[in-house]
């Protein structure tokens, strides 16, 4: 297997055998376009497999996102087994890539043992005028054998200025299957001087969660970088021998999530400037010279299990590391059960330099983990030094509110902060109060109030129709009715909006049949189906049921329409939401699913008019619908899961139907129907489970009033067949029906 330093060797010698180029070389125009590659598009440079050969300048031509797909063929394996098989996307040696406004390009190898997407040697960069974004990406994996060595950019024998460079550089790695030694680099810079100002987004991530991917690693470089803003880089950054580091964030967009790691060579130099709530993450150990923690910086150790050192006293005793700090330099430190009672600090910093005159402050912000956060008298190490410069003004650390939130809860976290007795500063006490409940938390609750009202107006839906045919239509047999109806919830004393569609298709048979003491008697068996989109303002989610059921209808003596529903459902309920999640609080794009049942029953009384003529039509009505909502509880995601207890609620209506019809060879009935609701509604209990831990929350009280106007019409195409319409809107406050409509047709057999 071939070593690293042989590697690297190898770039080199294909660099300068390229060094030197006849200047009458022609431009070179490639017209890219996605394709699945074949080890036949590739050329053999005695094992270096290369797809595009570039000598000179050259023009990239896309069309969109290029992407190109490569899986090396089994029989393919090296010459000897310290040896390599190479397979390089693109090669350029020497000159200018003109790249267009932007180049997009995804790239796959499978089962290679190194996977090169991009080398540029000695080239002179980019045709700046033309070059706005630059967008590679490279996900290399292998099964069949060990993937030695991933590589999205290299850059190498070059000097490159900001004038040389698109303004966006977007470089990402993907990797699985990576051999112990693996060279694994999203941007690699050999031998090489980058002097970059603009927007980088640089990302390596291991799918095996191998540590040794790197983001950006430095071989005898020199890398300069200023951001403009919404630069974000996701991965360590390694430098090698006699390599240079300058990293400059200063804007609120700008994140590094990563570590400084060096080979503990003495000539290494490394310096980051974090500033203007730019956000630094990290965790370990951090190999850096010089650190400039300006105002509003932001360096996040809230993901960190153990110290963050931020020095070169562990690598290498003669190496100095200095952190010069502004007054309004922010910490963020999460306080877990492990850290109480421990020796260990949160950060350790070499020397300290404060730089704002008066004195320069750390405002520290506590997020609290602890299982038990009663107890406010703790004492955890917050920071330590190799010494504060003495010639420079004092430095403190200053406990700020701090607001966070958890799986299940929103918190407040106050602490207070004393020294150490030496240089460094103790958390000294600190106190949690719990403001409510979490963003999560706050969507599950009103998605299972959408859930609830989805189910009634399902029920009361099917009744509705039912009723109105009943009463309004002497046909019997075969029906259908199809709805859509869109809602909107107004919650939390109408802070946050919900809103609802749904689309629900019913089929129904009747038939008259005989009924003790009841004239008119008519029995039917019905199945609906509906589907339910919820739209919340930061999720959403899906409510489904199936629905069958019965009815029987019948007149009194006394000229009293009785109309009998009961109901029986089952369905599942999904939502999908942002949380925060684990101990190191995460943010995660998380999916709930739960089962239900639903069952109820209805009852309609009617006063009919039979001295009425058939032209006309006059019902007034009393009706009421009582329903049982039962959720399993969801799945687990992270730790977290929710159960709804058993649910009632019940509405009724008093109102009246009024109609005419327009006889004739094709009969057509016109009806209005307006009514007073009242639903007698409760709070129900939701209960969260987190890792064990259990809080319970109470979704909102729906009970209200409202009312409705609905106009309908049925038209007697013939005998047998008929169609209807009808058309309903709503004036109610909490839950708010904005419209419903939709069609029927019955066949008379």
């Amino acid at each position: 297997m071939a070593t690293i330093q042989n590697h690297l060797l190898s770039f080199s010698v294909l660099a300068l055998l390229n060094a030197h180029l006849p200047a009458s070389l022609a431009h070179t125009h490639l017209n890219l376009s996605s394709k699945q590659l074949t080890i036949h598009d590739f050329t053999d440079y005695d094992g270096v497999f290369v797809y595009k050969d570039i000598e000179g300048d050259a023009t990239l031509a896309t069309d969109g996102i290029v992407w190109l797909e490569y899986e090396s063929p089994s029989e393919m394996s090296p010459a000897q087994d310290d040896e390599w098989i190479e397979t390089v996307f693109f090669r350029q040696s020497g000159g200018k890539l003109n790249s267009g406004n932007s180049l997009s390009i995804e790239l796959k190898a499978q089962n290679v043992q190194s996977a090169v997407g991009m080398e540029s040697n000695f080239i002179d960069g980019f045709i700046a005028q033309n070059s706005h974004h630059l967008n590679l990406s490279l996900n290399a994996s292998s099964t069949t054998q060990t993937l030695e060595n991933a590589v999205t950019w290299a850059i190498n024998d070059s000097v490159l200025t900001n004038e040389q460079l698109p303004e966006v550089i977007d470089i990402k790695l993907q990797t699985q299957g990576l051999a112990d030694d693996a060279i694994a680099n999203a941007l690699q810079v050999s031998e090489s001087t980058v002097n970059y100002k603009g927007t980088l987004r640089l990302s390596a991530q291991d799918l095996d969660q191998n540590d040794r991917v790197y983001a950006l690693r430095l071989y005898g470089s020199q890398f300069h970088f200023e951001s403009l803003g919404n630069s974000v880089i996701k991965g360590d950054v390694r430098l090698n021998q006699n390599s240079k580091l300058y990293l400059h964030l200063s804007h609120a967009s700008d994140l590094f999530e990563g570590r400084i790691v060096n080979s503990a060579y003495e000539s290494t130099q490394s310096h980051i400037v974090l500033s203007s709530s730019a956000k630094w993450i990290t965790h370990g150990d951090n190999a850096l010279n010089r650190f400039d923690w300006k105002k509003d910086g932001i360096l996040d150790l809230t993901h960190a299990q153990d110290t963050v050192r931020i020095n070169n006293h562990n690598l290498n005793s003669d190496c100095t590391s200095t952190t010069q700090i502004e007054d309004g330099a922010i910490l963020r430190v999460n306080i877990r059960d492990s850290d109480i009672g421990s020796n260990h600090y949160k950060l350790a910093l070499g020397e300290v330099s404060p730089i704002t005159s008066d004195g320069s402050r750390v405002f520290v912000e506590i997020i609290d983990s602890r299982t038990d956060k009663t107890t406010d008298e703790i004492n955890v190490g917050l920071i330590s030094v190799e010494n504060v410069d003495d010639s420079h003004s004092k430095f403190f650390a200053e406990a700020l509110p701090s607001y966070y939130e958890t799986a299940l809860g929103s918190f407040k976290t106050q602490g207070a902060i004393g020294t150490d007795g030496r240089d460094g500063f103790v958390i000294t006490s600190m106190v949690t109060d719990r403001i409510g409940a979490s963003g999560l938390v706050k969507n599950i609750l009103d998605f299972t109030s959408g859930a609830t009202v989805a189910h009634e107006q399902n029920a009361d839906r099917v009744f509705s129709a039912v009723s109105d045919r009943l009463s309004q239509s002497q046909n019997r047999g075969l029906w259908t009715d199809v709805r859509i109806q869109e809602t909107e919830l107004n919650l939390d004393h109408r802070s946050r909006s919900h809103r609802i569609d749904t689309k629900a298709l019913t089929l129904g048979y009747d038939r008259n049949v005989k009924l003790p003491v009841m004239n008119e008697g008519i029995a039917g068996l019905w199945l609906s189906h509906s589907q339910t989109d919820s739209d919340l303002e930061a999720a959403s989610g899906e409510i489904n049921e199936t629905a069958f059921g019965f009815y029987l209808h019948g007149i009194t003596e006394d000229n009293y329409r009785l109309i009998l529903l009961g109901h029986y459902g089952v369905g599942d309920h999904s939502i999908t939401s942002d949380g925060v999640f684990g101990t190191d609080l995460i943010r995660k794009r998380s999916h709930f699913k739960e089962d239900a049942q639903t069952y109820g029953v209805g009852l309609y009384f009617g006063f009919v008019h039979p001295e009425l003529s058939n032209e006309w039509f006059f019902e007034p009505f009393v009706s009421g619908y009582t329903y049982w909502i039962k959720r399993d509880p969801t799945n687990t995601f992270e730790g977290v899961s929710f159960q709804t207890e058993k649910e009632h609620q019940s509405i009724t209506k008093i109102g009246v139907t009024a109609g005419h019809r327009i006889t004739g060879s094709a009969p057509l009935s016109l009806y209005a129907q307006a009514a007073w609701v009242h639903r007698f509604g409760q709070s129900m209990t939701l209960e969260g489970q987190e890792n064990g831990n259990a809080e319970t929350f109470k979704t909102e009280n729906l009970q209200e009033s409202w009312g409705y106007l609905k106009l309908s019409s049925q038209w007697q195409i013939d005998r047998q067949f008929a169609i209807g319409a009808q058309a309903s809107a709503f004036a109610s406050k909490v839950v708010k029906p904005k419209y419903e409509i939709g069609i029927n047709g019955s066949y008379l057999f």
